[in-house]
């Protein structure tokens, strides 16, 4: 092995093995803000494909409700797919930069390019080949988001193993997830009014509205990759196959946490995908998504600071549950107000956020929680693994929402392309209460299973608290050993 790879090695290993007391330090404002940041970034891609993209299959190319459905659900699960591949060659990668930022920083600029190209789709003979040059195009896409956003997500249990700070973590991704999600609406909604009717001048826009992103992702990224630091001690820089396949099949924890994720996020995701068209045909204006989105982005926003205090007082299983009420009950008030009145629709959403804004936060704790209870029980950190698992599960319950509401959405006969014909098909009575069942019902019903599903979630804040004692022991030990063994002999 060469000098430079001898040099290189040593810096990884040194990366890896921080001062254990480092890990339970307070994180300033500055390293919160630098992680959020990253969110922002990844939903750049993620909620301009999340909410448009469906729309933009059916309106601009002309796809079958079906067809977009099928889509959806294969690509999606490929995307579960790949974001365990990517858990993998994260876990047996170690640098001097880390072991997940430098995902960050290369993995950046492909995922943005991929994603002009997924609203740059041009009509390719018949919608068959359309369709598969969709299919292929979103899945690459996919792939590229999986091998940035599993690096992200591990890194959180990496920075810190205080709790408090974990929730602040939490919070600040949400923060950045949702100021990039309403400023996306805020800019495309107009374009869908605007270009209605108008399939190549929508396509056009939505092209250079991609573009013009791209410069502001990778500032996002940037931000992140040189604001953060892996701070967490690991007895193994790099883990086999077999020991990341030990550390999350011994997991009940995570088992639980997956389980009641795909079920709330599944209701959520099918939400999304029919929200520009609930909008649109129900509430008859495009551009009533900017009030809708408004109201989601502002329950986030309020909901994320107190996520701290929330585990500090009642703890995040119980939280989780909290959250799962209250979305339950602005479901069913979009589902039996929503049709009376705008006013009515839009507090019921801003309830139904509420609801689902909590343990959406609180998941990203409970994750890293799920890190130290499969080293604290494996002897082995796997933090790509575990989250290539968790995101795994998140993957499939996007497919499965955005399969069924779009599939529901054409049974009641939704119609595709943007003719007089289907404009008027779609403001149908029909139409408009299949759209208004997969709006509102889903997310309501999905709240309930996935809280009767956290109520059996094993660890406590107090089981937490011990497991992450005996974590900093176990660190300080190796760390004084490894210590030992490098001092000169006499």
């Amino acid at each position: 092995m060469s000098d430079s790879a001898l040099s290189a090695e040593a810096e990884a290993l040194k990366a890896a093995h921080p001062d254990p007391r480092e890990a339970t330090k307070r994180l300033s404002f500055k390293q919160v803000f630098a992680y959020g940041a990253g969110d922002a970034g990844c939903n750049v891609a993620f909620a301009m494909a999340g909410n448009f993209l469906p729309l933009y299959f059916v309106t601009v190319l002309g796809l079958e409700a079906s067809t977009v459905a099928t889509i959806s659900l294969v690509v999606l699960l490929w995307d579960a797919v790949a974001d365990v591949i990517a858990g993998r060659i994260v876990d047996a990668t170690m640098t001097r930069w880390g072991k997940f930022r430098p995902f960050i920083l290369f993995g950046s600029l492909p995922l943005l390019i991929f994603t002009v190209l997924l609203f740059s789709i041009p009509h390719v003979g018949d919608k068959t080949t359309t369709a598969l040059l969709a299919a292929g195009i979103y899945a690459v896409w996919g792939f590229c988001y999986s091998m940035i956003n599993i690096p992200y997500g591990s890194l959180a249990p990496a920075i810190t193993q205080n709790a408090a700070d974990r929730g602040k973590l939490g919070a600040a991704r949400t923060y950045g997830g949702q100021i990039i999600t309403l400023l996306l609406v805020l800019v495309i909604s107009p374009q869908i009014k605007q270009h209605q009717g108008d399939a190549e001048a929508l396509q056009h826009s939505m092209t250079i509205t991609a573009i013009c992103f791209v410069f502001l992702g990778m500032a996002l990224f940037l931000t992140t990759f040189f604001g953060v630091r892996e701070r967490v001690f690991r007895e193994n820089p790099k883990l086999t196959v077999t020991q990341s396949v030990q550390v999350i099949t011994n997991n009940r924890p995570l088992l639980f946490l997956c389980l009641a994720a795909v079920t709330l996020l599944g209701g959520m995701y099918g939400m999304q995908a029919v929200a520009a068209f609930y909008t649109a045909f129900v509430l008859g204006d495009p551009t009533l998504f900017i009030w809708l989105t408004l109201a989601g982005v502002s329950a986030n926003l309020i909901v994320a600071p107190f996520a701290p205090t929330v585990i500090r007082t009642i703890g995040k299983r119980k939280g989780y549950i909290l959250g799962c009420a209250i979305g339950l009950l602005g479901g069913l008030g979009l589902l039996f107000l929503g049709g009376i009145a705008f006013p009515l629709a839009l507090v019921s959403y801003f309830i139904l956020s509420l609801g689902l804004a909590l343990p959406g936060t609180l998941m990203w704790a409970l994750e890293g929680d799920t890190v130290e209870y499969g080293e604290w029980k494996n002897h082995d950190r796997a933090e790509g693994a575990t989250y290539s698992v968790f995101s795994f599960f998140r993957k499939c319950s996007q497919a499965l929402g955005r399969f069924l509401s779009i599939a529901f959405i054409g049974w009641f006969g939704f119609m595709s392309g943007s003719s007089d014909e289907a404009l008027a098909n779609n403001s149908s009575d029909h139409v408009q209460f299949g759209l208004t069942l997969v709006m509102a019902g889903l997310p309501a019903l999905m709240c309930v299973i996935s809280a009767c599903i956290m109520w059996f979630y094993p660890i406590t804040e107090k089981s937490f608290a011990g497991m992450v004692e005996d974590l900093q022991e176990r660190h300080e030990a190796a760390r004084l050993a490894e210590a030992g063994a490098g001092a000169p002999r006499v």
